[in-house]
């Protein structure tokens, strides 16, 4: 329903995002450690490619689409917008499935706020890097790749088995 102008922005803004939400799952110890090893080295694996393309679609969306400053942000805005409501909703409904009451899960959501949204959230964590989109001139590549990305990449060569490199992506975490 968007020009493709748009939609490419709205591409870019969602890598840009999905860069950040890497580096917050994986850059903190804290976040993924009581998860499953192996949806670990799922979402690891996800989170070292996402900073391997993380570029991509917004030299795209430069280069070819030649979207501008204001689209770039609108895109982010509403695109920042969307995720946030897409992931509240997905979870409300996860928890419904698996029998949680309304109360139950508004209660469940209140008690977890903090841990998301809070001074050191999980999402609000990365919220300078995301503004930071919104400045004139950003790149994605202004951002550093997460800090211990040097130690997914490797182990993933040396040992060519990601939930080693997972193990050592987490023990290098902050």
């Amino acid at each position: 329903r968007f020009s493709p102008e748009f939609n490419l922005a709205l591409t870019a803004a969602f890598e840009h995002f999905t860069a950040l939400m890497a580096e917050t799952f994986f850059g903190r110890a804290d976040v993924m450690a009581g998860a499953d090893r192996r949806m670990q080295a799922l979402f690891a694996w996800h989170a070292i490619e996402e900073m391997e393309h993380r570029s991509v679609a917004f030299d795209v969306m430069k280069k070819v689409g030649k979207v501008g400053y204001f689209k770039r942000s609108a895109a982010l805005l509403y695109g920042t917008w969307q995720t946030t409501v897409t992931m509240l909703r997905s979870a409300d409904q996860l928890l419904a499935a698996d029998g949680f009451s309304r109360a139950e899960r508004i209660a469940m959501f209140a008690r977890n706020w903090k841990w998301m949204y809070g001074k050191n959230g999980v999402l609000s964590a990365f919220l300078p890097q995301l503004v930071a989109y919104l400045k004139p001139g950003f790149h994605p590549e202004d951002i550093p790749v997460m800090q211990n990305y040097g130690a997914w990449i490797a182990a993933y060569q040396r040992t060519l088995d990601p939930m080693q490199a997972c193990d050592a992506l987490m023990a290098a975490a902050r």
